[in-house]
This record gives C-alpha cells, structure tokens and sequence, in this order.
C-alpha cells in the first residue's frame, strides 16, 4: 500500500474508490472502508467510481496500485491511496491509519516538539536536514520535498 499527498482537507472528508468500470471493486471496497471509517468514528463520504470519471472533487482516491501513477499525474493535489489487494482487509486498516494521522496533524499542526531553537548546524543542508526529517516524521512532507528543499537551496546559494 502506498499512499502519496497532503490535501487540506475539511469534513465530512470526500473519498473515491475507484476501479475499472465502477460497479465491482470498488463498489466492495467503498462498502468495506465506510463501516472501517465508521467503526473508528471517522467522518467521511465514500464512493464508488469508474477511473475514467471526474474525481476533481475527491480530498482522497483509493485505488488499485495499478491505477496510481496514472490518477498522481490527473490529480496531483488529491491524496491518493494506492491498495496492491482490495480484498486483503488489512489495507482497510492502513487506509483507516491514514486518515487518523491525518485527523492528528489537523488537530496538531503547530506541535511544541516540532519547534526547533538554538539547533547547532554548520551547513544550510545540516539545517535543511534537519527540518526535513522533522517534516517527514510528522507526515507534513514526503521524501521528494527533501531533496527539492535541498536542490532549491543550493540553485539559490551564492
């Protein structure tokens, strides 16, 4: 399972499952990750679609791992939950994971732990580094950030 984005996002939070045609999997997935969602008190809207309709309004797309690539470069903005087994429940679980982190950060954005002062660095990249991994350990950033923060600091250094 594999999951890419941070949408801000408000509630009820808009999810689509998605697969071929609209009608099977998804149709089962949507109905098994609805009671997931609901069993942890989390509020969403679940549906079920074909790939090939218009999931603009989607905060998340839950999909087949198959489908990811094609629906990241349709929707770049919208996190998208990519599943390898709509039928292993236990990715029900990691989607139902996902969205308790992402509940946590909202409520959490600005955490006394992610305040940084006095930090001994000697580089813009110890220091970019630095804020970097606490980005990513907080779930705020993926690991592509990273390296852009790097490769824009070192286009920008004189």
């Amino acid at each position: 399972m594999a999951y890419r984005g941070h949408p801000q996002m408000k509630k009820p939070y808009r999810l689509v499952f998605v697969c071929d045609a609209g009608m099977g999997s998804s149709a089962l997935g949507a109905s098994l990750l609805r009671r997931k969602l609901a069993e942890h008190k989390i509020i969403a809207e679940v549906k079920n679609a074909s790939i090939d309709n218009d999931h603009i309004e989607a905060d998340i797309i839950v999909s087949h791992i198959n489908f990811a690539h094609q629906l990241q470069k349709k929707y770049p903005k919208t996190l998208i939950i990519s599943l390898s087994d709509f039928m292993n429940r236990e990715n029900y679980n990691k989607v139902v994971e996902i969205m308790q982190n992402i509940e946590q950060n909202k409520l959490n954005i600005l955490r006394k732990e992610n305040i940084l002062v006095n930090c001994p660095v000697e580089t813009s990249d110890e220091a970019i580094l630095s804020v970097g991994k606490l980005l990513m350990d907080g779930g705020y950033v993926m690991p592509e950030y990273l390296q852009g923060m790097l490769e824009r600091d070192h286009s920008l250094s004189v």
